[in-house]
C-alpha cells in the first residue's frame, strides 16, 4: 500500500466541507485550527447521524442525497462567512518561538516524529481484521447500495456488523464517490486526518491549565503510546476516530472556552456515530457535564440542562432506531436481565483482575494507566479546580463503564478482555494524557505556592 496524492487531496476537500457544515450547525465562523477541527468533527458526526433518516426517506439514494446536502451546506456556510464579521474573541497570549524553549521544541519534535511514523504505518499497513471486515467492507456496501440497507448480504454475522455506527464507512464511501470508484487501498487518508485532529485537540485541552510546554508533553505522551500510533490505529479500525472525538470533547470542556464552547454538546452527541461504545461514553460524559455546575457551586437550570443534553438524546434515539431497523443484534453481549445480572455479579473479581492486568501491561502501556489513576485521584482529592476534577471524573467514569461491559460478554471473559480492552483504552487515552499533565501542573503549582505561603 503506497501513499496516493489524489485520495489525500479528496480527503482534505471532504474535511473542508465537513468543517463548513459544522460551522453552519454551530452557527459560528471558525478561525483557528482548534475551531476548524471541532467543526470538522461535528460536521462529520451530524452527517453520519443524518444518513439513517436519508436512507429511510430515499432508499438507494441516501448517500447521494447526503453528498448534495453537504455541498449545499458548504456553499451556504461560505456565504455566511463572507457576510459575518470576523470573530474578535480573545486568544491565548504568550506565543513565543519554539526555538527559545528547548524543552518545548523537544516535545514538539517527539510528537511530530510520532505523527510521521503513524503516517508511514497508516499507508504501509494493510487493513487488519475489523478495519477490513467491518468498516471498509461496510463502506463498500454503502458505496454500491447508496444507502444503509439492512440485509444486503445473507447471514447473520455480517448483517450484525451492519448495525455498527456509520461515520467511518460514510467517510470512506464519500471518498470513493468523489474519486469515481471503490478501492480498498485508497481509504487510509481519513485516518491520518483523525490522528491530526486527536493530537491537536489533546494539545488544546491541556494548553490553558498546563501551558504550552505541558500541552506539548500531553501530546507527545499520547503519540508515543504504541496502541495509539501503531497496530489497530494504522490498521483501519474506528478506535482512532473515536479517540479524536474524545480529545475534542476534552478540548471543548477544558480549552479556551472553559467549558462554554458551543461545540461541546454536539461533540458528545457525535460519539454515538463512531462506534457502538460511543453511546456509553456519550451518556457518561453528558451526565458528568450536567453535574459539573454543582461542582462549581452554581445552581444549574432545567432549561440549560435540556439544551445541553438535547443533541445527545436525539442522536441516541437515532442510534437505537437504526439498530432496531437493522434487526440483527450483536450476540457478543447478553441482554440485561435477571440471569445475566447474576452471571455478571459472579464475574466481578475476574473482570477486575483481567482489567488490572491490561491496564498495567508494560509492553502496551508502560506506566501510563497507573500514572493516570494516581493523577485522577490527586485531582479529585485536592483543590485542583472544578474543571480539572470534572475531567478526571469523566475519564474515570468512561473507564469504569468500559470495564463493566465485560461482565455481560457471551465470549470467554479472558479472551474478550484481551482482544477488546486495549482498543477501548486507546479511545480514552487522549483524555487520560490530559489528566496526567493537569495533575502534574496542579501539584507543581501547589509545591511552588507552599514556600511563598510559609
Amino acid at each position: 500500500m503506497s501513499a496516493r496524492i489524489p485520495e489525500t487531496l479528496v480527503t482534505l476537500l471532504l474535511a473542508a466541507v465537513f468543517g463548513l457544515a459544522g460551522d453552519l450547525v454551530l452557527a459560528r465562523r471558525s478561525s483557528s485550527l482548534r475551531e476548524w477541527i471541532e467543526s470538522f468533527l461535528v460536521g462529520a458526526g451530524v452527517s453520519a447521524a443524518a444518513l439513517f433518516p436519508l436512507s429511510l426517506a430515499l432508499p438507494g439514494r441516501g448517500l447521494g442525497a447526503l453528498a448534495s446536502l453537504l455541498a449545499a451546506a458548504a456553499v451556504l456556510s461560505i456565504i455566511q462567512r463572507r457576510r459575518a464579521p470576523k470573530d474578535s474573541s480573545p486568544r491565548l497570549e504568550g506565543r513565543s518561538s519554539l526555538a527559545r524553549d528547548p524543552l518545548a521544541l523537544a516535545l514538539f519534535s517527539i510528537a511530530a516524529a510520532s505523527g510521521i511514523a503513524f503516517l508511514v504505518l497508516n499507508w504501509r499497513y494493510v487493513y487488519l481484521w475489523d478495519g477490513f471486515q467491518i468498516w471498509a467492507s461496510k463502506a463498500q456496501v454503502l458505496f454500491y447500495s447508496g444507502d444503509l440497507a439492512p440485509d444486503l448480504i445473507p447471514g447473520d454475522y455480517f448483517n450484525s456488523k451492519l448495525a455498527y455506527p456509520p461515520l467511518v464507512p460514510m467517510f470512506e464511501a464519500l471518498l470513493s464517490m468523489l474519486r469515481g470508484g471503490f478501492d480498498f487501498d485508497a481509504l487510509k487518508p481519513p485516518f491520518a486526518l483523525f490522528y491530526l485532529a486527536m493530537a491537536v485537540a489533546t494539545y488544546h485541552a491541556a494548553r490553558p491549565s498546563a501551558g504550552r510546554t505541558g500541552a506539548l508533553a500531553a501530546t507527545a505522551l499520547l503519540c508515543l503510546l504504541p496502541a495509539v500510533s501503531t497496530g489497530t490505529a494504522a490498521g483501519g479500525y474506528a478506535d482512532l476516530p473515536l479517540a479524536a472525538y474524545v480529545a475534542a470533547v476534552a478540548a471543548a470542556f477544558l480549552g479556551d472556552g472553559a467549558g462554554k464552547d458551543r461545540a461541546l454538546p454536539w461533540l458528545i452527541a457525535c460519539l454515538t456515530t463512531v462506534k457502538s461504545e460511543g453511546a456509553i461514553l456519550a451518556v457518561a460524559f453528558c451526565a458528568v457535564a450536567l453535574v459539573e455546575p454543582l461542582v462549581r457551586h452554581r445552581r444549574p437550570t432545567f432549561r440549560a440542562g435540556i439544551t445541553f443534553a438535547a443533541p445527545a438524546a436525539v442522536f441516541l434515539f437515532l442510534r437505537i432506531s437504526y439498530v432496531r431497523w437493522i434487526g440483527a443484534g450483536d450476540t457478543t453481549y447478553a441482554p440485561i436481565n435477571t440471569w445475566s445480572l447474576g452471571r455478571a455479579f459472579g464475574r466481578i473479581p475476574d473482570v477486575l483482575r483481567l482489567a488490572a492486568q491490561a491496564l498495567l501491561d508494560w509492553k502496551t502501556w508502560g506506566l501510563f494507566w497507573a500514572v493516570f489513576l494516581l493523577a485522577a485521584i490527586a485531582l479529585l482529592v485536592t483543590r485542583s479546580g472544578p474543571g480539572a476534577r470534572t475531567a478526571a471524573a469523566a475519564t474515570l467514569a468512561g473507564l469504569a463503564a468500559y470495564t463493566a461491559v465485560f461482565l455481560f460478554t457471551n465470549w470467554p471473559v479472558r479472551l474478550q478482555v484481551e482482544q477488546a480492552y486495549p482498543r477501548l483504552l486507546q479511545q480514552l487515552a487522549p483524555a487520560a494524557a490530559v489528566v496526567i499533565v493537569l495533575a502534574y501542573a496542579k501539584l507543581r503549582e501547589a509545591a511552588s505556592a507552599a514556600p511563598a505561603a510559609a
